[in-house]
């Protein structure tokens, strides 16, 4: 006769794997490689116009900010740094648990920033989109529509 095993884990071994939207999970990432990488730092720093998440956002000022002032990186002396930050300790800690590559390419880091950088356009086009279809005038209906088609980029005939 056979008995199932059943393995019953300690509080402590369990790890909650959050779930994410695409843009905090790529901004995620892109922190992630920037306290590994200061050629990752000086990339955020350049060309990302804006992070959707309010912690995220300061969190990247905060590494950026730290690499200027020491022109290093050093954890332990990040987290002391931010220790006032609560909020932010605890997505910076979060984020150097995550079970990332340490190898990445550059394809990856510019797909990250790329998609980051698309989050105003999208939460505008979303916004856009719900007018539309609450509106009742045609006229104004094809307004909302030409807006739409210029954040996306599409030339008008």
């Amino acid at each position: 006769m056979l008995k199932n095993k059943i393995q019953i884990k300690k509080p402590e071994e369990i790890r909650i794997k959050q779930k994410y939207n695409k843009y905090d999970s790529a901004s995620r990432s892109l922190i992630y490689y920037m306290i590994r990488d200061r050629q990752i730092i000086n990339l955020v720093e350049n060309k990302i116009t804006y992070f959707p998440d309010e912690s995220i956002r300061i969190l990247s000022n905060e590494i950026i900010y730290f690499y200027h002032k020491y022109g290093t990186f050093n954890i332990a002396d990040f987290i002391t740094h931010i220790s006032s930050k609560d909020g932010v300790v605890k997505i910076f800690n979060e984020i150097i648990t995550m079970d990332l590559k340490e190898k990445y390419s550059k394809e990856e880091i510019n797909d990250y920033i790329e998609l980051i950088n698309s989050y105003p356009v999208s939460k505008k086009t979303d916004e856009l989109n719900r007018k539309l279809k609450e509106e009742q005038d045609p006229i104004k209906q094809a307004n909302i529509l030409m807006e739409i088609l210029t954040l996306k980029g599409v030339k008008q005939w």
